[in-house]
């Protein structure tokens, strides 16, 4: 987790879903936070950031030190104004603004009650029977 200079806030946590995590080599979602922290000023701003370095580089590979553990990314990002929870599996992305209290997991969470979303999200969740 972190802060940046404008009271950005963004958090991190693994998620495990019925979609196996990419093995390979990509950005791990402690890549897309600190890379959103350096590049956005607002929520909204973030969330851009993390879902085009996510849909150009994807997200993948060892989040282990030492062993290995593969997993997709949540992110509760704000500040002074707004909150929004990001939900990501491999290219696929949905985000909901939230009350200034909510708290992210390691499950999904945003379920069918998002703002906004990948280019076909919908349908790949029916295909993985999220839906």
């Amino acid at each position: 987790m972190g802060v940046n200079e404008h009271g950005l806030a963004i958090g991190n946590e693994a998620v495990f879903s019925k979609v196996p995590a990419n093995k390979t080599p990509a950005l791990l979602g402690m890549d897309l936070l600190r890379l959103a922290l350096e590049r956005a000023v607002t929520p909204k701003e973030a969330i851009g950031v993390i879902v085009d370095l996510l849909e150009e580089y994807g997200q993948g590979g060892n989040c282990e030190q030492k062993g290995e553990l593969y997993y997709h990314n949540s992110f509760l990002i704000a500040d002074h104004g707004e909150t929004w929870v990001l939900e990501t599996v491999d290219g696929h992305w949905a985000s909901r603004e939230v009350t200034p209290i909510y708290s992210i997991s390691n499950i999904l969470t945003i379920e069918d009650q998002w703002d906004q979303s990948s280019a076909g999200f919908q349908d790949y969740t029916v295909k993985k029977k999220f839906a």
